[in-house]
């Protein structure tokens, strides 16, 4: 190699070992990709894990005229307190109503439907206080056109997650409930992110035999008293 290419092949050694100092990328490596996706790094740990410490275990309270809208458009509203019976008004169907003690549906009316639950084996209850891992088996019965329908039902606490939906940022419990026809191969699922604080869940996803699967978030604007 002459001179000249010597001192040639140390001037670029030396651009090249001065821009790997100062952080600069040469041209032609494919560092450009490497900037766009520093930008589409998940969130830390601890952002995705805030205040799920503070999560109560217990049995929600409602009180008359707590109310959430859903994306769907799906409206509930507390429009009775009786011991450990809430109803729950459709306020997109108002004809419609709900009954829960608890998480637990007792009653319900849709449409010209009209079911009374009764839990069989267990007390739904016994999911409460939440814990991770968590889980409550029991049979499900009501009648409809006058035949007796008989479900298997388990509730499980799958676990804890902070997500963000239209009405804001919250850290919630992850609930399962899966369900399958006694005398029918029937099957049902919901998965709940269920803030205490809302008292209700922000985001459900579910699928209910044939139908297509759904889900819905909640909106800003929902009320639930302390």
């Amino acid at each position: 190699m002459t001179n000249f290419g010597r001192l040639m092949a140390t001037a670029l050694f030396a651009l090249l070992a001065g821009c790997a100092q100062q952080g600069v990328p040469p041209q032609g490596t494919g560092s450009e990709h490497g900037a766009e996706l520093a930008h589409t790094n998940p969130m830390p740990e601890q952002s995705r894990t805030e205040g799920l410490d503070a999560l109560s275990p217990e049995v929600p309270t409602w009180r008359q005229g707590d109310t959430w809208r859903y994306s769907d458009g799906y409206q509930l509203l507390v429009s009775s307190v009786v011991g450990q019976d809430v109803t729950f008004q459709r306020v997109d169907v108002p004809n419609d109503f709900l009954v829960r003690r608890g998480l637990f549906k007792v009653k319900s009316k849709q449409g010209d439907t009209v079911r009374e639950m009764v839990y069989r084996t267990r007390d739904p209850q016994d999911l409460f206080p939440l814990a991770v891992g968590k889980q409550v088996v029991f049979t499900e019965e009501y009648l409809r056109a006058g035949e007796m329908i008989r479900h298997n039902v388990s509730w499980t606490v799958e676990g804890q997650e902070t997500i963000s939906v239209p009405a804001g940022t919250f850290p919630c419990w992850v609930l399962v409930m899966r369900t399958r026809g006694v005398q029918s191969d029937w099957v049902g699922m919901e998965r709940w992110w269920y803030n205490p604080d809302v008292k209700h869940y922000v985001r459900l996803e579910y699928r209910y035999g044939t139908e297509p699967a759904g889900a819905r978030v909640l909106m800003p604007g929902y009320r639930a008293a302390n």
